[in-house]
């Protein structure tokens, strides 16, 4: 028997290419899309349906996230406990996500339920009448958070962040308040229900599913109008003013955070942005975990990501520092962007970097709703899988002269806001 050499690491070889299952894309009869990944040995399916009716469509602040949140409150003949507790004797569990343009329901659950569960559900969403004791109960459930939300520094700085970017008169700037929380209506409630809820609807079906379970699925949907909402114009101007301080008693860190606008994920130059974002503070070895973290000491972590809208995308950092130390915090910060804009970046990090976000990428396609999350994430930006073959490519070929360039071309310390939340 061959015996191990431990004191040598194994040889690994990343693929020179990916391949996966793609998800199978059709219409039911009305025109609402499906799209469909059969995968997986788990009997469990989860069935995501995506409404283009969030934030951004809303007649009146609070409408959408209420009339959401409210879909599972009671019928005319059916109370929110009851409605519960038919889905928990069927082991389903749902969940809604509020978005500035979308709102996304999403059910999990044994496909052999499914007869028994969608038809209910479907009608359910359409006879929704927004009892008053659930709204009343919702609406203070809703402002206990907006209160909790404001003795947060990292809430202050995110809301805060998005006002300054956007302004508090655009729907991806403004933030809820108690009053307007109090303001809405049940009769603001059916309207949207009735109006704005159900738009563009697309449905999302991934996990170990018959051809037969699929139909199951689909059939109670064909009952439902397709249409679309009516898209209102917002402008916004940018900030003069880079450094916003939201000051916060009895704080000791403050929450800080830095960005700006950037290109859309459909750019043919985002792939390569997002390598540049890898290197700056995208993952556990970035360099500003490097230089923050591990050399100053000043956060427990610090991330860089971006955020994409419908109609807009921004490039942001987020930290919680020391207070006495943010504005420290804020050069070494600065100084890493212009490292990253006058310098090229070695070999060894640019193979580091690069084999980890093919080995984050690779360990991403594992599961049948991984699978479905990756679908999505191009289909709502209208790209197709074309976008993955790309982005593999690019991270077997791109350059240091590559990142240099795109460096200098979006890193633009100058117009980087900042949001410090909690004080200085």
């Amino acid at each position: 028997m061959e015996k191990l050499d431990r004191t040598t690491a194994p040889k690994f070889q990343l693929p020179t290419s990916v391949s996966f299952q793609k998800v199978e894309s059709t219409f039911i009869g009305n025109g609402i899309p499906v799209h469909i990944l059969n995968m997986g040995e788990t009997k469990i399916c989860r069935v995501e349906i995506l409404f283009c009716s969030g934030k951004w469509y809303e007649p009146k602040p609070g409408v959408a996230y209420l009339c959401s949140e409210m879909l599972l409150s009671g019928t005319k003949k059916l109370s929110s406990e009851e409605i519960n507790n038919h889905l928990d004797f069927y082991g389903a569990f749902t969940e809604v996500t509020n978005g500035f343009d979308f709102i996304t329901f999403t059910l999990y659950c044994q496909p052999k339920y499914l007869p028994k569960i969608i038809p209910f559900l479907t009608d359910v969403f359409l006879e929704c009448s927004f009892p008053e004791e659930e709204l009343e109960l919702q609406k203070r459930i809703t402002i206990q958070n907006i209160v909790l939300q404001k003795k947060q520094t990292r809430s202050l700085s995110n809301n805060g962040f998005r006002q300054v970017l956007f302004s508090d008169a655009h729907p991806y700037g403004s933030t809820l308040t108690e009053e307007q929380v109090l303001s809405v209506s049940r009769e603001d409630l059916l309207q949207y229900h009735l109006k704005n809820l159900f738009a563009e609807m697309t449905l999302f079906i991934s996990g170990n599913v018959s051809p037969s379970e699929e139909k199951e699925i689909t059939t109670p949907f064909e009952k439902w109008k397709y249409f679309r909402n009516k898209t209102t114009s917002y402008s916004y101007s940018p900030t003069s003013s880079l450094r916003h301080i939201i000051p916060l008693e009895n704080t000791v860190q403050s929450s800080l955070k830095m960005g700006h606008y950037c290109i859309q994920k459909n750019h043919h130059e985002f792939i390569t942005l997002t390598i540049v974002n890898e290197i700056l503070g995208g993952y556990f070895g970035s360099r500003l975990m490097k230089n923050i973290r591990e050399k100053q000491g000043l956060t427990y972590g610090i991330h860089s990501s971006f955020v994409h809208l419908k109609q807009e995308s921004y490039w942001f950092l987020y930290s919680d520092i020391h207070k006495e130390s943010v504005l420290f915090a804020v050069e070494e910060i600065l100084k890493e962007m212009r490292i990253l804009k006058t310098n090229p970046v070695s070999k060894e990090e640019m193979d580091l970097v690069c084999n980890y976000m093919k080995g984050s990428f690779l360990s991403s396609l594992n599961t049948p709703f991984q699978l479905m999350d990756k679908f999505k994430n191009i289909n709502i930006y209208g790209l197709d899988y074309g976008y993955y073959d790309e982005f593999y490519a690019t991270l077997q070929h791109i350059s240091a002269e590559d990142i240099l360039y795109m460096s200098q071309k979006y890193l633009q310390e100058e117009t980087w806001i900042q949001v410090i939340a909690g004080g200085i």
